[in-house]
């Protein structure tokens, strides 16, 4: 027998809630990103959990289950837009609901968790970044480019940052540097 949340279960729905804004807010439903199993556990709950794994199986699709923890290498996901409407639909108690509002909630639901997620550090303006491979990271850079904007907009932060925008500056900097290490190798 399959497993069947109660949907009408506040805690179900709190879950239901945190899982589908996670979704909505890391992953595509065109593109497939590499997402490691303990970081979706955080917000789905682990997989040994029926209800985790029942939100696991109805809002991402596996794109690539190959993984490798020597290698860093993990599964490869993207979101399954049939499972959000579904989990919408439930959590709105409707029958049934266009598409078009469907794609403007998946929005919506990413932007609500990321605000509930990052509250403190968005009020506050104190970022906890952790240091990996000689750069800083924060879990906003996993966000969707629009979630982002509409986070940042909401929270009064004119300004973003990412790779795109400064890759160019980043280049010519280090085109600038070379002489430099040539010179200190010699």
């Amino acid at each position: 027998m399959a497993y069947q949340p109660t949907f009408s279960d506040p805690r179900v729905k709190r879950r239901i809630k945190r899982a589908l804004g996670f979704a909505c807010a890391c992953f595509s439903e065109t593109k497939e990103r590499q997402w490691s199993t303990r970081y979706i556990d955080k917000f789905f709950g682990i997989s040994s959990n029926p209800l985790s794994n029942y939100l696991r199986g109805l809002l991402l699709i596996c794109t690539d289950s190959h993984y490798s923890s020597l290698n860093h290498v993990s599964k490869k996901y993207r979101l399954n837009p049939r499972g959000v409407e579904f989990l919408i639909e439930k959590l709105l108690d409707k029958k049934h609901i266009d598409i078009y509002p469907c794609v403007l909630q998946v929005q919506e639901y990413g932007v609500e968790w990321a605000k509930e997620e990052f509250k403190q550090e968005l009020s506050t303006r104190v970022f906890k970044y952790t240091n990996k491979t000689n750069r800083n990271w924060h879990p906003l850079q996993h966000l969707r480019r629009e979630v982002k904007r509409e986070v940042f907009k909401d929270s009064n932060l004119k300004y973003q940052y990412d790779i795109q925008c400064c890759a160019p500056r980043l280049l010519l900097q280090f085109s600038q540097r070379i002489p430099e290490v040539l010179d200190s190798n010699q």
